[in-house]
C-alpha cells in the first residue's frame, strides 16, 4: 500500500513507490551476514526515537490493560501520535531492514490471505495513508515491535536461532523440527510459532522455508 491512497486502490494497484524500500536476494543476503555477526535485530535509534520507544512501550506495558482496555494517557500522552512520529522518522532514515517490510506487504508471508498484511490493516480499522501508525493495532498486533526489530521468544531461544541459521547446516525441516521440540519443552504458546515465522524472515529464509518453520512448530504447541 502507498501512503495516501485508499483501500480500494491498494488492492488494486500493484505498483508500489519508494515509501518502502525495496527488497531484493542481495539485501536479504547482506542484512542476513550483518545479523550473524550482531546476534541481534533491534534497530539502531537515535536519541529522539529512543525517547519515543521508551515512551509507547511503557504505555503498552504499564498503562494498557487488556480487561480494562486504553487508560486516558493513551489520548493525555499522544501514544498514537508517538507511533506515528517514531515510524515516520525510522522509514526516513531507512533504518528498518528492508526486508521487514515484506512480512507487511507480501501476501505470501501473511498465512491465511490472498492479500497482504497492510492491505487488511487497512481494510479492518479503516485507517489510510501514515495515519495508519497512530491506530492502537500498529503496536498492539506486531507491526511496530517487529520493524523494530523485537521477537517475543525467549532471548536465549533467539540467540541459538541465529546461529544455527547462521552455520547453515539446518534446513528449514531440520530447524522447524529443533524448534518445535524446544518451543514445546518450554510450553511456548501456540501463537509463538508465528515469531518463529518472523525470526526466520530475519535470518534471511524465504516465504516457504518461514512458513514450513512456522508450520512444524505450530502444529505441537497447545
Amino acid at each position: 500500500m502507498v501512503w495516501g491512497e485508499s483501500a480500494a486502490d491498494a488492492l488494486s494497484s500493484p505498483v508500489r513507490t519508494s515509501t518502502w524500500p525495496a527488497v531484493t536476494r542481495g539485501d536479504y543476503l547482506a542484512r542476513a551476514a550483518e545479523v550473524w555477526e550482531q546476534l541481534i535485530m533491534l534497530v539502531v535509534m537515535n536519541d529522539k526515537e529512543k525517547r519515543l520507544w521508551d515512551e509507547i512501550v511503557h504505555y503498552w506495558t504499564c498503562e494498557f490493560s487488556h480487561p480494562r482496555g486504553h487508560s486516558d494517557k493513551w489520548d493525555t500522552d499522544q501514544i498514537g501520535q508517538k507511533q506515528r512520529a517514531l515510524t515516520n522518522s525510522l522509514i526516513k532514515r531507512t533504518a528498518i531492514p528492508a526486508h521487514r517490510f515484506k512480512w507487511m506487504e507480501d501476501p505470501d508471508f501473511f498465512i491465511g490471505s490472498k492479500r497482504s498484511r497492510l492491505q487488511v490493516f487497512s481494510e479492518n480499522f479503516g485507517a489510510s495513508d501514515d495515519h495508519i501508525f497512530e491506530h492502537p493495532h500498529w503496536y498492539a498486533m506486531g507491526y511496530l515491535p517487529f520493524l523494530v526489530g523485537v521477537i517475543s521468544l525467549p532471548e536465549q531461544m533467539v540467540e541459538e536461532f541465529r546461529r544455527d541459521a547462521k552455520s547453515r547446516m539446518n534446513n528449514a525441516y531440520d530447524m522447524g523440527m529443533k524448534y518445535r521440540g524446544l518451543a514445546k519443552s518450554l510450553k511456548l504458546p501456540k501463537k509463538a510459532a508465528e515469531e518463529f515465522f518472523k525470526l526466520a524472515l530475519d535470518c534471511g529464509y524465504d516465504s516457504y522455508d518461514c512458513r514450513s518453520i512456522r508450520d512444524i512448530i505450530h502444529r505441537h504447541l497447545k
